[in-house]
């Protein structure tokens, strides 16, 4: 995984213009992720808003194994900041998962 660090701010007046969507799985164990990471395979086919997804990394990066997907994460500190990453990577804002997620198993 790599990280995009924040080392500064969107333009002022015009933040929310250059932020992407704000992706969430929902139940972590769901198809939330399936769905997310089906369409990130899929995003030059069928071209995607720009979106972070507010997940999990290690969640995310296993679930993406699970369904032999090529989808490599990448980390964002800072939504401003998606854009650092290399374009094939799934930009992820990291949520802490409390306990770990079974696909298929909510609790």
């Amino acid at each position: 995984m790599m990280t995009a660090a924040a080392t500064g701010s969107a333009k002022e007046g015009h933040a929310c213009l250059s932020l992407p969507l704000a992706l969430t799985v929902g139940d972590p164990a769901g198809i939330g992720l399936d769905i997310t990471i089906a369409a990130w395979a899929r995003r030059r086919a069928a071209p995607l808003p720009p979106f972070v997804l507010l997940a999990c990394p290690d969640t995310a990066a296993a679930r993406a194994r699970q369904l032999d997907a090529p989808c490599e994460i990448g980390i964002v500190e800072d939504l401003s900041h998606f854009r650092d990453l290399p374009a094939e990577m799934l930009p992820v804002l990291p949520v802490a998962m409390k306990a770990p997620v079974v696909a298929g198993r909510p609790d």
